[in-house]
């Protein structure tokens, strides 16, 4: 069951977006862990990001995603963070790394190494959850009360919301 709800989690978590405009270091802040939006920047206009992504031409505007695939990459990279403080050094990074090298041959050696980490985290994440190796409800309840702050500009989380959507998955 986790594993069917962390392949569908970029696609369900709800970061809704916003109008308000600010300046922010930050595209987003879990739990003391941070994406700068520099970062962010440089990974969704990376070749790897709008690989891995699956963004197509429709998708993008001067070449760089549309707000709604930013911030499923934000869910993704909050989700992610939350499943690598629940199990730590038990994800296999190595196998998870070799595939998507090995997917990805043309664009993996020139992504940007915080992509390749989260891609890298992202993958071996759902290899643990479709071996039933994940807590679902310590997952749950991390999502539920995660201090998560998302720049404006990109969406705001709601966790609360998340477990919700994870509940009727």
């Amino acid at each position: 069951m986790l594993s069917a709800v962390l392949a569908s989690l970029v696609a369900v978590l709800p970061l809704a977006s916003c109008s308000s405009i600010e300046t922010r270091r930050d595209a987003a802040v879990v739990n003391g862990m941070h994406l700068s939006s520099d970062e962010f920047n440089t990974w969704i206009t990376s070749a790897f990001g709008q690989e891995w992504m699956q963004v197509g031409a429709d998708q993008t505007q001067s070449g760089v995603f549309s707000g709604g695939t930013a911030r499923e990459l934000v869910n993704g990279w909050v989700v992610v963070q939350l499943v690598r403080s629940a199990v730590g050094a038990k994800l296999d990074t190595k196998a998870a790394e070799q595939a998507l090298s090995t997917n990805h041959p043309t664009t993996w050696s020139d992504a940007p190494a915080t992509l390749k980490q989260f891609a890298v985290e992202n993958s071996a994440a759902y290899a643990m959850a479709q071996a039933g190796q994940l807590d679902e409800l310590t997952i749950r309840r991390l999502i539920a009360t995660a201090n998560v702050h998302v720049d404006p500009r990109i969406g705001v989380w709601d966790g609360t919301k998340v477990v919700d959507q994870l509940n009727r998955a």
